[in-house]
């Protein structure tokens, strides 16, 4: 099981608005599989939160991004590291 804090702002050149960074999280699980010898492989299964805020004199805006990842990593173990 692993988790996390994410700091992420939604921002562009076309945005006359000042945007402030969102503090969220990710959580998830991993699997590490032994393949041979140095080398695994290791799937996870990711949820992350994300977004930001858009502040003008009038409105205030607010953004959630929800995504769900499946990065799957190759490990080698190079020496004692």
């Amino acid at each position: 099981i692993k988790g996390g804090a994410n700091a992420a702002v939604l921002d562009g050149e076309r945005i006359g608005l000042k945007s402030d960074y969102r503090v969220t999280y990710h959580a998830g699980a991993f699997y590490n599989y032994n393949l041979f010898g140095p080398i695994s492989l290791r799937p996870e299964l990711l949820y992350s939160l994300q977004g930001g805020e858009f502040k003008d004199g009038q409105e205030d805006f607010e953004t959630k991004l929800h995504y769900l990842n499946l990065p799957v990593l190759l490990d080698i173990k190079l020496g004692p590291l």
